[in-house]
């Protein structure tokens, strides 16, 4: 699931669990377990391990278009793509892009965000330091790099060093506690 439908914490009631697999289209996923608060609330922390579920079909990827690596706004980032093959490393990337897909690996990697068309795509230039071009309405790595570097600073942490709450009003991911970096799922 890319969010908790709602309707499950109706379903459980007060004091229940839900055990979900949270992931994306960059390929990253959780497996969290909640506890039912109130209605529309729920509280909990990710576990340790890869174990997942397959995505619920209403919540995977629509059909891609073509993707075509136009030319955009180019800089040097000091925050290298290959972070993203790293597994906590992606897994915060895709909160703070959740509509993008992750394409390729090491070096040679697309984001590309299947909402709104922005893109982002990495290269080296003739010093070998790592290139990043992106276009579109959304500055995908510029988000990708704050979020990243956020993880960063609470000591990069693996996953299961992190929780979601979940109110009626948004449903937010964040590292350490509530009040630590947080990024809110796409509901």
């Amino acid at each position: 699931m890319r969010h908790i439908p709602y309707g499950w914490l109706d379903q459980v009631g007060d004091g229940g669990t839900v055990l979900v697999t949270l992931g994306g289209w960059m390929g990253a996923y959780g497996l969290v377990k909640l506890t039912v608060t109130g209605r529309g609330h729920a509280t909990g922390r990710f576990l340790p391990g890869t174990t997942s579920f397959m995505i619920a079909r209403s919540h995977g990827r629509p059909p891609r278009p073509p993707l075509l690596l136009l030319p955009g706004q180019t800089t040097t980032t000091k925050i290298p793509a290959v972070l993203l093959d790293d597994w906590t490393g992606r897994w915060v990337a895709q909160l703070a892009a959740p509509s993008a897909e992750r394409l390729g690996g090491g070096d040679i990697q697309v984001l590309s965000d299947v909402a709104t068309g922005s893109l982002a795509y990495f290269g080296a230039d003739e010093k070998g330091q790592t290139q990043v071009t992106q276009r579109g309405a959304v500055p995908l790595w510029d988000r990708v790099t704050d979020a990243l570097a956020e993880w960063k600073t609470a000591g990069a942490p693996h996953q299961s060093g992190s929780g979601i709450t979940i109110t009626p009003d948004a449903q937010t991911v964040w590292i350490g506690s509530e009040d630590g970096p947080s990024w809110r799922l796409p509901v």
